[in-house]
């Protein structure tokens, strides 16, 4: 069963197109609902806006008022697949391609959701997918502090690490 179903969470996605993870349903909303903003620039801007990152990195307790100031939900779960980026350089694609494959909102929301782990759970790898169900089932709906910190590490791990000098070659 998947954590929209079995634990009532709103599942939104940067488009309608998006592929959805198996720790949802197939029912999804677009990030208009939180934004009141479309996407724009050919999907170059989808994620990069106050009520996504406020959400993210909005301490309970702290920043409520401000947040609810604002109209922002605090967000609770974060699931990112990184643009293909080393793949499309790996390939041989065209220059344009590979520019498009460079992925911005991505490691936004992976950092902002890893540094306020307190509160948010980042999820990079579906191989992380089990683990989180199993973990939220054990806490009602919730991850543990552990699982957060754990998760957050793991994916400042993979912002962090360097990428290829095929990769950065192809840009000068």
């Amino acid at each position: 069963m998947s954590i929209t179903k079995q634990f009532g969470f709103l599942f939104v996605t940067p488009s309608q197109s998006t592929t959805v993870s198996p720790l949802v349903s197939s029912e999804s909303s677009s990030t208009l609902t939180l934004t009141n903003f479309p996407e724009m620039m050919d999907g170059r801007v989808k994620t990069l806006h106050p009520r996504i990152h406020g959400g993210l990195l909005g301490r309970r307790g702290i920043d409520d008022a401000q947040m609810a100031d604002h109209g922002i939900q605090p967000i609770d779960l974060v699931v990112v697949n990184l643009y293909p980026f080393e793949e499309t350089v790996a390939k041989g694609a065209e220059y344009a391609e590979v520019i498009e494959n460079i992925d911005i909102g991505g490691p936004a929301l992976i950092r902002a959701t890893a540094k306020n782990h307190a509160f948010t759970t980042i999820v990079i790898d579906p191989q992380q997918y089990q683990s989180v169900m199993v973990d939220m089932d054990a806490h009602k709906g919730c991850t543990s502090p552990e699982l957060r910190q754990n998760l957050a590490a793991t994916a400042y791990a993979l912002i962090q690490r360097p990428r290829s000098s095929d990769s950065s070659d192809v840009l000068s």
